[in-house]
């Protein structure tokens, strides 16, 4: 029996699928969407080509998504997604971000029992590197 190719115009793209997946099953925030993907990598998913898939689009994100967020959305952004993931910090939302808001909330992060902190603080860091650079 042949295999059915598929439509290129239905193959994943990232410029236009990312977003949309973002915005219905992270309520718009790259970070809970990065900090999901590590969470999924870290099962170690049977399937080799999702772990690539996975890998590939948060490079994607990181390298073309996260460096185009405000200061303020970041911080946003990084409240929230620990937020989510129950990881007490005493940050509350902000009218004025700075990039020292940005680092002392990596800071506590870093610092806190929960692997998931860590990484959401790699993130932050990425973005801070990226905006910088």
């Amino acid at each position: 029996m042949q295999e059915k190719k598929l439509n290129p115009a239905y193959a994943f793209n990232p410029e236009r699928d990312l977003p949309c997946l973002r915005d219905d099953l992270y309520d718009g925030n790259w970070f809970l969407m990065l900090e999901d993907f590590n969470l999924r990598l870290k099962r170690r998913p049977a399937v080799f080509r999702l772990t690539e898939r996975i890998k590939d689009d948060a490079e994607y994100i990181k390298s073309i998504h996260l460096p185009n967020l405000t200061l303020k959305e970041a911080y946003a952004q990084a409240l929230t997604a620990s937020n989510s993931y129950n990881i007490k910090t005493d940050f509350k939302e902000k009218k004025k971000v700075t990039k020292r808001d940005l680092k002392n909330l990596s800071s506590v992060l870093k610092c806190s029992d929960s692997e998931t902190g860590r990484d959401i603080a790699e993130l932050i860091d990425s973005y801070l590197s990226r905006k910088s650079a």
